[in-house]
């Protein structure tokens, strides 16, 4: 009898896995684009597939770009993982209105620049705000989520860098999510110890702080598959705990919270070309059942700077190592009644800034 149980187990959990990678977005009549052929012309020139969201575009191309006046040449080919925050009143002597952190995707520290206007200029400050050299993370850091603490006065970056070496390990090493400190967002006082797999990125739900990362999981599949997965700060230990897993293949997500909604931006590995996809997760449930609902696209490469005009190809995981028809790692950031996106260009070369308007009234 226990065997059979046994068996039975493992019958379903393989349909359910099999179940789960068919189910792996595509829309309901795919072209040679990966997108509903009656969908395809709104979807590329209004961005505009889901029923709950709009994007729109600001500005006329990048705000970060390989190139720019300050940024280090050895490392500014390639500019990924934005998070921009306005910088809080008690920060003595600020550079500027607002700090946009972001990253080289093999790079020696996270970067920093500032501006007074969200379309900029944007100047870059010299030396980064976070050397690999002040982390425990070996080889490299990048994607930093930057969270202002106003109760403690200080800036909270989460940011992530392999534990194992890539050299040694090859395509599939061990990375983790670490955090850093700052009164002044200039300079970070990295912990040493690791808090959650990598790319978490943080939210607030009924008084408790949850991230959700990428996971990466074996399956029934020959290859890893990953996805993400919901983690939550606990008073026992300094690790987050881990909880479900959602969204196969995502890459890297944004979060934001609006009534009981989270809302989540995303990228998946494997598209052609790869795109910005929103779902969301009912959060009055025990966290243990959150579930995501459907995604949907709302924006893809149409400009030449987003790689429009380069060649359709599916993405890989890991680096962009030259310019793709890609978009990549989107951050979300409010600033009173209006939400904005920021995304990486091309793959990997350069990061915009496009405005959010929510279709519908915030879930109570």
């Amino acid at each position: 009898m226990r065997h059979a149980l046994l068996a039975l187990t493992f019958s379903l959990t393989l349909a359910q896995s099999i179940a789960a990678k068919e189910h792996k977005l595509k829309p309901e009549s795919v072209n040679e684009q990966g997108v509903s052929a009656t969908r395809a012309e709104k979807c590329a020139t209004r961005a505009q597939c889901d029923p709950e969201i709009a994007v729109n575009r600001l500005g006329s191309g990048p705000i970060i770009f390989p190139g720019m006046p300050g940024l280090d040449p050895a490392i500014g080919h390639n500019i990924n993982g934005p998070s921009l925050i306005r910088v809080p009143d008690w920060v003595e002597r600020p550079l500027g209105r607002y700090y946009l952190y972001f990253s080289n995707h093999q790079g020696g520290y996270i970067e920093m620049a500032y501006a007074d206007a969200l379309t900029g200029p944007w100047h870059i400050y010299q030396g980064g705000v976070l050397p690999l050299g002040k982390t425990a993370a070996i080889e490299h850091v990048a994607s930093p989520d930057v969270i202002i603490d106003h109760q403690q006065q200080r800036l909270v970056m989460y940011f992530h860098g392999p534990t194992e070496n890539p050299a040694e390990k090859g395509q599939y090493y061990d990375q983790a999510t670490f955090v850093a400190h700052s009164s002044d967002g200039l300079s970070f006082t990295a912990d040493p110890r690791p808090l959650s797999d990598a790319y978490l990125r943080a939210f607030e739900w009924q008084g408790r702080r949850y991230g959700l990362a990428m996971a990466m999981k074996e399956s029934a599949y020959p290859a890893l598959l990953r996805s993400g997965q919901f983690f939550r700060a606990t008073d026992r230990q300094f690790a987050f705990e881990q909880g479900p897993r959602i969204l196969d293949e995502m890459r890297h997500g944004a979060v934001l919270v609006r009534g009981h909604k989270l809302h989540i931006l995303f990228t998946q590995v494997g598209d052609k070309p790869e795109r910005i996809y929103h779902s969301t997760v009912d959060l009055r449930p025990d966290w243990s059942e959150w579930t995501a609902s459907p995604p949907r696209e709302v924006l893809r490469p149409v400009k030449g700077y987003e790689g429009a005009h380069l060649p359709l190809s599916a993405s890989r995981s890991g680096n962009a190592a030259s310019m793709e028809n890609a978009l990549r790692d989107p951050a979300i950031f409010v600033e009173g009644n209006k939400t904005y996106l920021l995304y990486a260009v091309g793959g990997e070369k350069g990061i915009a800034l496009a405005e959010i308007r929510f279709l519908d009234a915030p879930s109570s």
